[in-house]
């Protein structure tokens, strides 16, 4: 099982068996003892259990209930205090005890970047999109009065007036240049090899006059 650090209101199952053998169903929960053991940590007091209302019932503290003796024969679940997943540790043992059974125990993983137990994707989403924009803030990259495209097209104007020249300017000298380019066949360009690696090209490969230098 894993856990955000800090998640609250975590719910835990456990499965109880009678040391006489079988399942332990029908077992008083106020019979059962809870405590919890942090990573490198004394146990927490142990908890005397408190009945819930019933299986779907809000979290609470200490609480418990047997989940269906039917059709999940043994199967109980406890609540568990917030302190037990409290970030800066990276596991906790949760431990449930009942004079009739074995001693039960979990362990719960504790990430620090997981989401949290009932954590809203929407929120988490939000969270990320208002830390991305104080992030661009922080670069200047973003203000409050200019989007990042825009103080790029305000940068670039800046350095086209330092240089004395205007983006019709560069457009134009680019212009010159591609207009050189000639098209025989539609979408490919006309090609005529006179040097390589600096040395002149001799013949036109045909025979008699191939191509050199030889």
């Amino acid at each position: 099982m894993i856990v955000k650090g800090g998640s609250t209101d975590v719910v835990a199952y456990f499965q109880m068996r009678l040391t006489a053998g079988g399942d332990g169903t029908g077992l008083t929960i106020s019979d059962f003892d809870l405590t919890y053991t942090r990573s490198g940590d004394t146990p927490a007091a142990k908890a005397d259990a408190v009945a819930l209302a019933a299986a779907n019932t809000a979290h609470t503290d200490n609480r418990g209930i047997e989940v269906d003796p039917t059709d999940a024969p043994g199967l109980y679940r406890f609540d568990f205090p917030d302190a037990a997943f409290a970030a800066s540790v990276r596991e906790v043992i949760l431990t449930v005890k009942h004079a009739s059974c074995f001693t039960e125990s979990l362990r719960v993983e504790i990430d620090p970047f997981g989401a949290p137990a009932g954590a809203s994707l929407a929120a988490d989403i939000a969270a990320v999109k208002t830390e991305t924009a104080a992030i661009l803030d922080d670069t200047d990259l973003i203000d409050d009065a200019t989007s990042g495209l825009a103080k790029i097209a305000t940068d670039v104007a800046a350095v086209l007036v330092d240089t004395g020249t205007t983006l019709d300017d560069v457009v134009d000298a680019i212009k010159v240049q591609t207009d050189k380019l000639t098209f025989t066949v539609a979408n490919q360009i006309d090609a005529n090899i006179q040097y390589v690696n600096d040395v002149a090209v001799t013949g036109d490969g045909q025979s008699g006059t191939e191509w050199g230098p030889a």
